[in-house]
């Protein structure tokens, strides 16, 4: 508003010095004072134009060029100086004309090109701005020779017309700006990937309006955080329940990075970064806004690395303890061969046996790491090939066969009739998978005592996509506590049987390992006491037929 207030003054300055300066020429009839009455007259009548040119930019906030605020200085420089030289007053004035007709073309533009109003709204201020200014010219032109009362009062007439439209277009643009603005917020909370909320305390505490983001978040709808306005304390975790409680109360603190966890529809936890704003009426808080981020997969990310490290250090410890007691064994034991502490060939000769057996467990140790630091860097190579499936199961049956030959443990071995077929085939790297068969076997026979019974058996599954090829043994079987951990590097469970304790801890996860690499699967079921099953699950090969 200070521009159309400036306009006002500016016009209404023009006329009283114009009065002012006539009733002095005619009493005086001085020269200067005419000069001085004919300049700041032009100077006044400028100003009061350009007032009107600025308030139709500013009015829409339309920005404005600099040469119209220069522009005017050096038309007064050269007034001030055709007046000195006594130049006639019309001559003087007509720089001033042309450039105030220039500055109403000018503000007649700006309505009709750039303001955003309805087309009646912008012909009525076109003719009004433009008649204002045309008067203004035109009745300081007259000023010149005479002052005419009733020119004066048309221009008063018109500025307090003009004057009270300001007003009344002010207050159209706020409500334009304001619906803009209104719509502009509404679409981005409505687009929001985060929960954008508003929570009123007063008259009772309640959400105004959350983002239907919190739908795809937590799993409920809008209409329910307005039905039950506490519904976010009870998504609320126990432990986080305070944080929360208080932010949405009137002892609420300006919150920019908090956290706590919601319960989603699906029971599943979240983790949600917290962001608020207490909203003050005077010293009364009345409401609080802000915002809820979905942070759980960053927070997933954290603790992986957390877990990460962990295992890092575990490993590190793990790998120290394996290879501190075989070394100890390895030279404790050399030391005494080369001291010839040994009192026959007997002694000495399982002196040598423990040693090889040592060094062979830390060389088979040594590869264990390797192939897995191998595979899960992703540096390990396959050589895939075509096997058939009942060659595959062949193969791993016989060798084992042989294997418990030399034990009391019975040996079962079964297969589906219709895996005879040739044209069921698996992409495998057989070494691998023997070597996986070779760690499930190994296991079974260090848990199955005398007389207990290993059974391998292969079968198609539901699907007829998939082969399915299982070791299953009756031996003491793992603590259920165990059986989630058996596939991690180095875990041998606090129940495992001591015959068990001489391996590394690596076959297992190893073998998942290589399953994974081969699309393929490997699961444990055990019963403490009743024995155990790995499974083994491979895709069967299909050879895409090119057109």
């Amino acid at each position: 508003m200070r521009e159309y207030t400036k306009a006002w003054v500016s016009s209404s300055l023009l006329y009283l010095i114009n009065l002012a300066g006539y009733t002095l020429m005619q009493s005086e009839g001085d020269v200067p004072l005419s000069l001085f009455r004919s300049v700041f007259t032009n100077i006044l009548c400028l100003y009061s134009i350009l007032a009107i040119f600025r308030a139709s930019c500013l009015v829409d906030n339309i920005p404005i060029k600099k040469f119209w605020n220069r522009y005017p200085l050096l038309l007064i420089l050269c007034g001030l100086l055709l007046g000195a030289l006594q130049i006639p007053a019309m001559i003087v004035a007509l720089p001033f004309y042309a450039y105030e007709l220039l500055l109403i073309a000018a503000s007649a533009y700006t309505i009709a090109w750039k303001w955003r109003l309805p087309i009646l709204w912008k012909s009525g201020y076109f003719l009004l701005f433009s008649a204002c200014g045309l008067c203004q010219i035109y009745s300081n032109f007259l000023m010149l020779s005479e002052i005419s009362l009733l020119m004066i009062g048309v221009n008063v007439l018109f500025l307090l017309i003009l004057n009270f439209s300001y007003a009344i277009l002010y207050q159209k643009f706020l409500t334009i700006n304001q619906s803009i603005r209104n719509d502009y917020l509404s679409i981005l909370a409505e687009k929001a990937v985060d929960i954008i909320f508003y929570y009123t305390l007063r008259p009772y505490p309640r959400f105004t309006f959350i983002s239907p983001s919190v739908e795809n978040i937590t799993g409920y709808k809008q209409s329910d955080f307005y039905r039950n306005p506490k519904l976010h304390l009870e998504l609320t975790h126990e432990q986080d329940r305070q944080i929360i409680s208080k932010a949405f109360s009137s002892e609420a603190d300006a919150i920019n990075k908090n956290y706590a966890r919601w319960q989603r529809s699906d029971s599943e936890f979240i983790y949600l970064e917290f962001h608020n704003t207490p909203i003050f009426s005077g010293d009364e808080l009345i409401a609080i806004e802000g915002i809820l981020r979905d942070i759980t997969d960053r927070k997933i990310a954290e603790q992986e690395m957390i877990d990460s490290k962990k295992s890092k250090q575990l490993l590190l410890s793990y790998i120290s303890h394996e290879l501190k007691t075989p070394i100890t064994y390895i030279v404790g034991y050399a030391e005494a061969l080369q001291n010839n502490l040994f009192a026959d060939d007997e002694e000495r000769r399982s002196a040598i046996d423990l040693i090889f057996s040592k060094a062979v467990f830390l060389q088979n140790l040594v590869e264990d790491l390797f192939q897995l630091s191998k595979m899960e860097s992703n540096q390990f190579s396959f050589e895939f090939m075509q096997t058939k499936v009942y060659a595959l199961y062949r193969e791993i049956a016989e060798k084992h066969k042989n294997e418990l030959a030399g034990t009391r443990i019975k040996y079962l071995c079964q297969v589906d009739d219709g895996l005879k077929d040739e044209r069921f085939e698996v992409l495998v790297d057989r070494k691998r998978i023997q070597q996986v068969f070779s760690n499930l076997f190994s296991n079974a026979i260090d848990h199955t005592p005398e007389g207990g019974m290993i059974s391998l058996k292969c079968s198609l599954d539901d699907r007829k996509e998939s082969v399915v090829i299982q070791v299953a043994d009756s031996g003491s079987g793992i603590a259920e506590e165990d059986l989630p951990y058996i596939f991690k590097a180095f875990y041998r469970g606090k129940h495992t049987g001591e015959r068990a304790k001489s391996g590394s801890g690596l076959g297992l996860s190893l073998s998942r390992q290589i399953m994974q690499a081969h699309k393929g699967n490997i699961e444990a079921r055990s019963t403490k006491g009743k024995g155990s099953s790995f499974t083994v699950t491979l895709p069967l090969y299909r050879e895409e037929v090119q057109r």
